[in-house]
């Protein structure tokens, strides 16, 4: 098999050439979904320099698809946060959104104080069940490096017991960080949501739009108007970008976080799109309404009132 490797801002996908188990990844979605499997992550923390490669923790996480994990890391050098959001697009895909938080010793000043270099960034990859992703939070400069290896694979472990009862993500820390300090926290909450946006007019609605949404990623969605809008509605149509902020597994079917922007095109004129708002943000239950009055931003000569409103649902899709 011919090596494929990729190259991201901080990271390098290498082809390690896994199986499943003993056996490739079925290529039947309905087969897969029948004898549902959990997926495997080897996480390894790595120390390079001088005195060579040390391996600083070696641990493995295991759950159902979608399920998410935060990496904890403190060495002699480096202070490492590094959060894992993780979806199974399809049978042979796994999108993987890294967020890395990374501080390290840069030196000493003349007054002997220690200084840090520190490091922030996101990436979003795609990679195979015969791929290995390492992470290198400070690129491959000089000096002690480090690096974040991680290995998917599927369980031989079923996602659901034989009660129908889904098994919570297990943490096993092979090679623990000296002086514990590795912690490591794994969780599964729905991803993926079905958002309904819709304008209302004095209390009438007046333009609606439908779109899928996936957990912190922003998803656009065009507001059609509909009979009842006036020709200031139908001339000046609204498109959000939506971003699924956050969920929290409060009450029955929990809290969903929100951050949008608004923006209106006026097809009278060749001005291009007006913000309406932007970075506004919200909290509030699945399926349940939430309300923005846009009556000071949008057709604000017109004398209307005019209100936004978000009905957040988990989609029929999401295996909770």
């Amino acid at each position: 098999m011919k090596a494929r490797t990729k190259t991201t801002l901080f990271a390098l996908i290498i082809s390690a050439a896994l199986m499943t188990g003993g056996r490739p990844y079925s290529s039947s979605l309905a087969e897969a979904n029948r004898a549902l499997k959990r997926i495997r992550f080897q996480v390894t923390a790595i120390e390079e320099g001088t005195q060579g490669r040390k391996v600083i923790s070696n641990a493995t996480i295991e759950g159902p698809p979608g399920t998410d994990f935060v990496v904890d890391l403190q060495s002699r050098r480096f202070k490492m946060n590094a959060r894992f959001i993780t979806d199974l697009i399809s049978p042979g895909d796994l999108k993987v959104k890294a967020k890395l938080n990374t501080r390290r010793l840069y030196g000493y000043s003349s007054n002997k104080l220690p200084l840090y270099e520190e490091d922030d960034q996101r990436e979003t990859l795609h990679l195979g069940f015969e791929e290995q992703v390492v992470l290198l939070p400070f690129g491959k400069g000089s000096g002690e490096l480090l690096k974040v290896e991680v290995i998917p694979s599927i369980s031989d472990q079923p996602v659901y017991l034989a009660s129908g009862e889904m098994q919570p993500p297990v943490i096993n820390i092979s090679e623990p960080s000296p002086g514990g300090m590795i912690g490591i926290h794994a969780f599964k909450i729905p991803h993926q949501f079905d958002v309904e946006a819709v304008l209302l007019e004095d209390g009438r609605e007046v333009a609606r739009g439908e779109s899928p949404c996936l957990i912190e990623e922003e998803q656009e969605i065009l507001l059609q108007p509909n009979a009842r809008a006036n020709p200031d509605v139908s001339n000046n149509p609204l498109t959000i970008n939506m971003t699924i902020a956050g969920y929290q597994p409060n009450g029955l079917l929990g809290e969903s976080a929100i951050s949008f922007d608004v923006y209106h095109t006026n097809k009278r004129e060749s001005s291009g799109s007006q913000v309406v708002a932007r970075n506004w943000t919200g909290i509030g239950v699945v399926g349940s309404g939430i309300d923005y009055d846009l009556s000071d931003n949008y057709l604000s000569l017109s004398g209307k009132k005019y209100q936004l409103r978000f009905k957040v649902k988990l989609a029929a899709r999401e295996n909770r």
